[in-house]
């Protein structure tokens, strides 16, 4: 009886012919489906037995094309494989007309005893005998390619895994096979010609010596060298094998061992080429001898294909690295799991590291998520409803991704055996998600804070189309007016500013009668809002023509502008300030400039005319000349201090005191001042703060004050001057220019007098600035006012109606500390010198030869110097004590104060004291308006200098 077998593996075909010919059948063998085809309709035979997974022709196309022909359907057919996967290959195996479907490994008395029942079912039908063959569903191409395709990938994903284990069972069964089937004593011919026609390389090696006593065909064609190459030499003198064994060591290897195995090892050929091989050595006896067979495997194609196979799957990690996405599978059965690459890269495990199975990969998500995941499995699992959910979990590494998991269930029966399945890290998606949301929100808080609205207007039908939006923007809502929908004439009623509706009209007749189909406009008006404000809308609106040009619809948007008009008010109303404090600050440096020429020329009048009068009885004409000559000067000098104060560059000596004293400590003034006509009340606050300020500031802003409430007020009228007490936050602040947040004492001056008008108020605080007429005011007054309260960091507001009258109110800002009495009455009397020697610089000769009469008619013995190296040379060289340094502040070579300390080294009790003509803001870098330095300002009278020089000896 003749047996077809068809396996693209010779040691299988080897191992199939010795037991399938040791058991008297004759044995016809085929490498692939299609020679076996070839083979059977020229030969038909008694039974074929074929693996599955083939080149050329697999074993499941055989069988369709052998039970598709006539002449071979009778033939019973039989699968042997090693590469079953599950139920589904076994029913397809049937179904295409297979007796039999035979897994390996099998005990080879149950293969033969198998191979026997199917013969002797062809042979006596009859006999009882059962089949196993399913008959072959009806013709459908496309389902059995889909059920083919299917099989074919499974069988090829087990077969990889399970080649190397088949093969090491089927030596061993082979050897086993040859151990208890075959006498090999008994049988040396057939031995021998499955030695001569064996596909794989043999060599027989004396196991004592090493010797090579005989070689297969097979490996001297491969190899490329003839048999007497071999014969007779050791395995390392032949060059071709120096990667197999390299020395006489691994043959010891071998002789201890008796058995050695090389894998994945190139063998060179004679030509050159190197090809992948796999060397088997054992050792075993013959006729008592004992002997090595090597077995040299060429598994070159199986290495191609096996890297064919890992390129392939390093693709799919790549990919599925690339997308974020893995794979996976659970093992009901045994409760093993199987990740891919990507899979271990989502959990951030490494490979070969313990994989979580059916009962602990839930642990790896969050704890809300896992009621839905342990239903889902259920329902996969039980229902066989497919997986799929979102959910995050915790990787190894401890970071929380985002993850979809997607899964199919693959039963037996009714039983779910297995679980196959997707994973992919959405973190990115969901990410972009949460960002896509929010900025929906954020669009929308947008629309919400633009107060935007949208509105149609029908011009055939005269009809306004509004939505929610548009209602918002004048704070009122659809229910509230009616409806969505109402005509132009109760639109303008309802919305547009009556001074405004017929701009709007206007500008919607323009948009309908014009002829560009592409017609816009943007404009700008009043809206009356539901609350009863009046609020700023800008309108945005295009036009809708018909097919013979005219004009059917409108359409725009409205937005609430009132915040932004109102910005551009509180802007235009801040540059004003602005350009206001600039031109006030002009003035000021303009003011400062001249103040140090205009004030040494005034010193130099002053002195000189005292001295003439003193020396011309006050009965003479010539008296009264020189007194109006000195009244002259002192109005200019008086001036000076007037633009001073207003450009706040004036020397200043602040103190800490308490404004009701001060009030009070002028009351008796002020009244001489605006007559007895003007009733003068006093108000003083209760529990006033203390400021810090110049007492002779506050008497300047009082009588300023109280002069221009005089000159308002016709006839009999009223002046108050009251006190009190105010804080100020930041948006209190933004009402009145100057004013930083904080608490601020009040001196307030009021009266009942003619008022002013809004055109008068802009300009109030410029310099020069009157209402007066000529001849009867300055116009410094108020400038002074201004510029003294600026300098003490305080502010003023005004209000005043015409008719109405006028009230002041100047802030200045609260001190800590304890007020003095700066209202002391000074000495009448002018106080003369001792004989102490003075030294007096000053690069001005004018002023230095005055100052030096003023100070010898005063009773001091006066040195004089006009640069400030003169001063030294002459304080060095003088033998005599020094009492006083009286020193010019800014002169040529060095300043006053860099003088004083020069000759400070040489006479330390040196006392000094400083004049300038220069404005504040010039000598305060010099450090000379601090406290506890003596310092004078130009002009002075004679009096004056005698004080302040008996202030510099005493003090």
């Amino acid at each position: 009886m003749t047996i077809l077998i068809v396996d693209d593996n010779e040691q299988n075909l080897y191992q199939l012919q010795v037991l399938l010919g040791g058991n008297g059948y004759e044995v016809v063998a085929a490498p692939n489906g299609a020679e076996a085809l070839a083979k059977g309709r020229q030969n038909p035979p008694d039974l074929i037995i074929s693996d599955i997974l083939m080149p050329v022709m697999d074993g499941f196309a055989l069988c369709r094309k052998w039970n598709q022909d006539e002449r071979l359907r009778s033939v019973p057919f039989i699968f042997y494989t090693a590469t079953y996967t599950d139920g589904r290959d076994r029913e397809f195996a049937l179904g295409l007309g297979a007796a039999r479907f035979i897994v390996k490994p099998v005990e080879p008395e149950v293969f033969i005893q198998t191979i026997q029942e199917v013969i002797q079912q062809v042979q006596h039908p009859a006999s009882g005998a059962t089949r196993e063959r399913i008959e072959a569903p009806p013709g459908d191409e496309a389902g059995y390619l889909k059920q083919y395709n299917a099989t074919l990938i499974r069988k090829l994903e087990a077969k990889m895994q399970q080649l190397e284990q088949t093969n090491r069972e089927l030596e061993l069964s082979l050897a086993d096979h040859r151990h208890m089937e075959h006498d090999l004593e008994a049988s040396e011919t057939r031995y021998r010609r499955l030695f001569e026609a064996a596909k794989d390389g043999i060599l027989i090696l004396d196991a004592d010596t090493g010797m090579i006593v005989d070689v297969n065909p097979f490996l001297v064609e491969l190899v490329g060298c003839s048999r007497n190459e071999f014969l007779g030499r050791h395995l390392w003198e032949i060059g071709l094998f120096r990667n197999i064994v390299a020395s006489k060591a691994s043959f010891a290897e071998l002789q201890d061992k008796g058995y050695v195995r090389h894998e994945d090892l190139p063998l060179a050929t004679r030509d050159g080429r190197e090809i992948d091989v796999e060397f088997v050595s054992n050792v075993y006896r013959v006729d008592n001898q004992r002997v090595i067979q090597c077995n040299v495997r060429d598994i070159t194609e199986r290495r191609q294909a096996e890297k064919a196979l890992r390129q392939s799957e390093d693709l799919l990690n790549e990919v599925g690295r690339i997308a974020k996405i893995g794979g996976w599978k659970m093992d009901l059965i045994t409760r093993k799991a199987a990740w891919t690459r990507g899979t271990y890269d989502i959990v951030e495990i490494e490979p070969g590291q313990p994989i979580p199975g059916p009962d602990e990969h839930v642990d790896y998500y969050l704890p809300e998520y896992r009621p839905m995941i342990a239903e889902a499995m259920r329902a996969l699992i039980e229902d066989d409803k497919p997986l799929d959910f979102e959910a995050q979990l915790r990787t190894a590494k401890g970071n929380i991704k985002w993850c979809r998991a997607q899964a199919r269930a693959l039963r037996e029966g009714e039983t779910t055996v297995e679980v196959r399945g997707t994973f992919q890290d959405i973190t990115a998606r969901k990410q972009a998600e949460e960002a896509l949301r929010a900025s929906e929100a954020q669009l929308s808080n947008a629309l919400q804070i633009a107060r935007a609205g949208h509105w149609e207007y029908d011009v055939g039908r005269d009809l306004f189309t509004f939505n929610d939006n548009f209602y918002r923007v004048f704070r009122t809502a659809a229910s509230e007016v009616g409806g969505y929908q109402m005509s132009s004439a109760d639109y303008a009623r309802r919305f547009c500013h009556p001074d405004d509706a017929a701009i709007v009209a206007q500008e919607v007749r323009a948009a309908i009668e014009s002829a560009d189909p592409d017609y816009s406009r943007q404009i700008e008006h009043r809206s009356l809002r539901a609350d009863g404000e009046v609020g700023y809308i800008t309108v945005r609106f295009f036009i809708v023509k018909d097919p013979q040009g005219r004009t059917v619809k409108t359409y725009g948007v409205n937005q609430d502008i009132t915040e932004r008009k109102k910005a551009e008010e509180e802007r235009a109303k801040l540059q004003a300030q602005l350009q206001q404090a600039q031109k006030m600050e002009f003035v000021g440096r303009l003011a400062g400039g001249v103040a140090h020429d205009f004030n040494n020329q005034l010193q130099v009048i002053f002195g000189y005319t005292t001295f003439a009068q003193k020396r011309v009885d006050p009965g003479d004409l010539l008296y009264g000349d020189l007194e109006e000559i000195r009244k002259a000067a002192q109005r200019s000098a008086d001036l000076t201090r007037q633009l001073l104060a207003f450009a706040r560059k004036q020397t200043i000596a602040p103190e800490v005191l308490d404004v009701n004293a001060a009030v009070e400590s002028t009351l008796k003034m002020l009244r001489r001042l605006i007559g007895e006509s003007i009733d003068l009340a006093w108000l003083p606050g209760k529990n006033l703060w203390q400021v810090k300020v110049d007492p002779a500031q506050i008497d300047q802003i009082l009588a300023n004050l109280c002069v221009n409430a005089r000159d308002a007020i016709e006839g009999v009228g009223k002046v108050t001057i009251e006190t009190g007490t105010a804080q100020f936050d930041e948006i209190s602040c933004s009402e009145h220019a100057g004013c930083v947040p904080g608490e601020y004492v009040v001196l307030a001056v009021s009266d009942n007098g003619c008022g002013m008008e809004p055109a008068v108020l802009e300009h109030l605080f410029e310099p020069f600035f009157t209402t007066k007429g000529v001849g009867e005011g300055t116009g410094l007054g108020l400038a002074t006012v201004h510029g003294i309260v600026t300098q003490n960091k305080g502010f003023v507001s005004v209000r005043s109606e015409p008719g109405e009258g006028t009230i002041f109110r100047i802030y200045l800002p609260r001190h800590e500390g304890e007020a003095v009495d700066a209202w002391k009455e000074k000495a009448k009397e002018v106080p003369k010198g001792r004989g102490e020697t003075v030294l007096v610089v000053e690069d001005e000769l004018s002023i230095l030869r005055l100052a030096r009469r003023m100070l010898e008619s005063l009773g001091y013995v006066v040195l004089t110097a006009g640069t400030p190296s003169e001063a030294a040379g002459l304080a060095s060289h003088h033998t005599g004590e020094i009492h006083l340094l009286i020193t010019d502040v800014v002169m040529p070579e060095m300043t006053g104060r860099d003088l004083a300390a020069r000759i400070a080294e040489t006479r330390p009790e040196l006392r000094c004291l400083y004049m300038s003509g220069y404005t504040a803001d010039v000598i305060a870098p010099f450090g000379l308006l601090e406290d506890g330095v003596q310092f004078m300002q130009k002009p002075f009278t004679l009096e004056e200098l005698a004080r302040k020089v008996r202030e510099a000896l005493e003090g």
